[in-house]
């Protein structure tokens, strides 16, 4: 796997979501980058409490709803890459 540049996806990161952050539908994000099973890159953006203007910090709680389904999703075409699940499988497998 090619090694990530941390100058590079930093400022990607900071100059994509510099466009969302603290606008009235995403008032803060956290970010984490890996690479090879270890944490590249991570911070925080926005207000976890927007009136109060509380930094978001990054042990923060955020609620998912309904993002269960794109992380097993994601989690599932994991271990079809590295040979450990098939689409053919059986549930009780």
């Amino acid at each position: 796997m090619k090694k990530l540049n941390f100058e590079k996806v930093k400022k990607k990161v900071q100059a994509h979501l510099s466009q969302w952050i603290n606008g009235p539908k995403l008032p803060c994000a956290s970010v984490l980058v890996y690479q090879e099973n270890q944490g590249f890159y991570r911070e925080e953006f926005g207000f976890s409490d927007v009136s109060n203007k509380t930094t978001l910090k990054g042990d923060a709680l955020f609620r998912l709803a309904s993002m269960s389904k794109p992380i097993t999703a994601v989690a599932a075409l994991i271990l079809i890459s590295r040979g450990l699940l098939s689409l053919d499988d059986t549930i009780d497998k």
